[in-house]
């Protein structure tokens, strides 16, 4: 058993980027499973800081797409000019990620590593302000990932703890992830466990290490990817549909989530409910509801938030606050929500049921 699996302490998506944003000089290595959004995490320190973006693919990069030495006629010396990408000429703050740090050849580190700790690349030095940070697998996932000694001593190692259920449910709604496959992972949250959580080796959805056979699995990575085939089913054959999400979560997750795509189907357009949210049909099934209560969430506009609150009001409060939850989570439409007249006259209504709403 690798040391991260029995000594590392995990930090969770908001400590991840607390961290990496206070981490001052120091440079932080987020190890973490397979697609658990590791990458992701630079996105949201650009939108934070408003940083310049720069994303160093590690494996795929060469020692010359950094820079090269240029010769100085007048001093018969060599100046080093870094590469243009790296905007280190621009004298202004980065946020610098360099992924799949660990699979990177040794050659191509051993040119990349003052920028961890020095914060430098050649002779040209990081602004002050400047984030430097670089991910990679477990040592334990065995997908080729390692580091010597003196590139560990380096940086902070963080072990990056899988999203649950809930929490990537809130970002993937703000994705535009498909309302059929928010309600399956709603239903079936073991489907975003890790593998080094107890009681996971019979779980059929996750990445399994030890397991040399499995090509697909569930991971927030993939639910994204499997969203887009989930999406435009219309396009494609019954037959293709099946194949694209076996090949993207797996085939069990692909099974199980036919069940929730057979059921979307079969359940009233935006349109009809939009022209009669009191007429027309509302499913029995705790499932189709849950489809519509989050397919509310991302097809409704301000100016439609009324007749669609009208018919989930038909539903069950359960999910009336799947409903109200889940678009209170949305960080374009909660402002207007908030203040909005049919919301004020629900939430007075259903007072009772605040404790579990996020305002």
């Amino acid at each position: 058993m690798s040391k991260e699996l029995s000594f590392n302490r995990s930090v969770n998506f908001t400590e991840t980027v607390d961290i990496i944003l206070n981490s001052g000089a120091n440079s932080v290595h987020l190890t973490g499973e397979p697609g658990v959004g590791k990458t992701a995490i630079q996105n949201v320190l650009v939108e934070r800081t408003g940083y310049r973006k720069v994303y160093i693919d590690g494996p795929n990069t060469d020692v010359g797409q950094s820079g090269m030495p240029i010769p100085n006629h007048a001093t018969r010396t060599l100046d080093f000019y870094p590469a243009d990408y790296y905007g280190l000429h621009l004298d202004e703050p980065q946020v610098i990620m360099i992924d799949e740090w660990t699979k990177t050849d040794d050659y191509v580190r051993n040119t990349l590593h003052p920028l961890l700790h020095e914060r430098r690349l050649g002779t040209f030095e990081l602004h002050p302000n400047t984030i430097v940070f670089t991910t990679g697998n477990m040592d334990g996932d065995g997908v080729g990932d390692y580091a010597k000694a003196h590139t560990r001593n380096r940086q902070t190692w963080l072990t990056y703890m899988k999203p649950t259920a809930s929490e990537w449910l809130v970002w993937a709604s703000n994705a535009g992830v498909a309302s059929e496959i928010l309600a399956w992972v709603k239903e079936y949250p073991h489907c975003l466990a890790s593998y080094m959580d107890g009681g996971q080796k019979e779980n059929p959805y996750i990445f399994n290490p030890t397991d040399a056979s499995q090509t697909a699995f569930v991971s927030p990575r993939s639910l994204f990817k499997a969203s887009h085939w989930v999406t435009i089913r219309d396009r494609i054959t019954e037959n293709s549909l099946i194949a694209t999400l076996d090949g993207t979560i797996g085939i069990s997750a692909s099974r199980d989530l036919q069940a929730y795509i057979s059921l979307a189907d079969q359940l009233p357009t935006s349109e009809s409910i939009e022209k009669s949210p009191d007429t027309a049909p509302v499913p029995s099934s705790p499932a189709a509801q849950c489809i519509l209560a989050f397919k509310a969430v991302s097809v409704c506009a301000r100016d439609t938030f009324a007749t669609w609150l009208r018919y989930i009001k038909r539903m069950p409060k359960e999910t009336q606050a799947v409903f109200v939850n889940t678009i209170l989570e949305n960080r374009v439409k909660k402002d207007w929500v908030l203040v909005h007249p049919a919301f004020v006259t629900w939430a007075r209504e259903n007072q009772y049921m605040f404790s579990g709403l996020k305002g």
